[in-house]
């Protein structure tokens, strides 16, 4: 009910409304599917910064952004998922508890992170462009401190695109059933409106990751809504906007799975800060060793001596990752075998 001393921040509409509800066993579900969700996409995306953060040979100018990435998906998982549901599927009638500031500032984080997410895919997608198309131009190559520079820029476009939506986001009052309830939402009537190669299918995956993920949510609230609005009276469209906001919020956590199956260096770096799993098996590091004797010091002795193919130099991280340290030394033993023969045979 709201009070006359505090007229700008709830609204009272005189039209009832009825609210769709969600059986207790369905409830349970959504409950353990967001708690789950949460769960993971945290752990997943500070383990994306952790990672980068702690191996040296990880901390690229466009590993940077990647992190710019995780800290909005960590956004989406802290500030979106808890409170999507607890206010939904905890109360059948959506009330807001909260109070008309945190309605304010919440609708400024999600927003936030949502576009903050958006910001950073166009970034990456732009930096591997410029990668393809200047590839010989130091001048254009991404350093750290470009890095910084973009992640700022996206910073405050997000922040710019999340204040008008924090603005006009209110607690008012609805009459549901015959009883008052408070609720957030926004009111615009306030504005006078109505209503490296190698790096591209990774960044490619993700971008289409993105729109899976987002379009089906973004297209009902935004487009199906508004010029069907009879479609909110629906009796299966309460399941309909649950599976599209579930699969919003699974993006949280296809960032983390992506890196981890695309490259070999981060799944390495996973491994070794989930060693105290007792499913993960963690032995050595391989990729992400400080002396690579191997790919630097033999390999650099055929080019300089032998004039042989290096062929150690154009093996990939997956097929890196496989070698042992055995098999490694076996091949040295071999190479400075014929490094040998290759000397008697050129002062002969």
């Amino acid at each position: 009910m709201s009070s006359p001393e505090t007229p700008t921040t709830e609204v009272i509409y005189e039209a009832e409304y009825e609210f769709h509800r969600l059986s207790l066993f369905l409830k349970v579900i959504c409950v353990c599917f967001y708690s789950i969700l949460c769960f993971l996409s945290v752990y997943g995306n500070l383990l994306v910064i952790l990672v980068i953060l702690y191996f040296k040979r990880l901390r690229t100018a466009t590993n940077i952004l990647i992190i710019n990435l995780a800290i909005a998906d960590l956004f989406i998982a802290i500030f979106c998922m808890p409170f999507s549901y607890w206010h939904t599927l905890i109360f059948d009638d959506q009330r807001w508890i909260f109070g008309p500031v945190m309605c304010h500032l919440l609708a400024f984080l999600q927003s936030l992170s949502v576009f903050l997410s958006s910001w950073s895919l166009v970034v990456i997608s732009f930096d591997r462009w410029m990668a393809i198309m200047f590839v010989l131009s130091p001048t254009m190559k991404l350093t750290r401190k470009r890095a910084l520079y973009l992640i700022a820029v996206t910073w405050i476009f997000s922040i710019l695109m999340a204040l008008p939506l924090s603005l006009v986001s209110e607690v008012y009052v609805e009459n549901v059933g015959g009883v008052e309830v408070r609720l957030c939402g926004e009111n615009w009537k306030f504005f006078g409106a109505e209503n490296e190669k190698e790096l591209i299918p990774m960044v490619i995956l993700i971008s289409v990751c993105f729109a899976v993920c987002w379009l089906p949510l973004l297209l009902l609230m935004n487009v199906v809504l508004d010029v069907w609005p009879n479609v909110a009276t629906w009796t299966y469209v309460l399941y309909l906007w649950w599976f599209c906001h579930g699969l919003a919020m699974l993006h949280s956590i296809v960032n983390p799975c992506v890196l981890f199956m695309r490259n070999a260096r981060f799944r390495e770096g996973f491994r070794y800060f989930s060693r105290f799993l007792p499913w993960i098996k963690f032995t050595e590091f391989k990729l992400l060793a400080e002396n690579k004797r191997y790919r630097s010091h033999v390999v650099k002795q055929l080019n300089m001596v032998a004039y042989l193919p290096i062929v150690g130099s154009v093996k990939s991280d997956a097929e890196m990752e496989q070698e042992t340290e055995q098999e490694r030394d076996e091949k040295e033993q071999r190479i400075q075998q014929t490094l040998q023969i290759r000397r008697k045979e050129f002062h002969s």
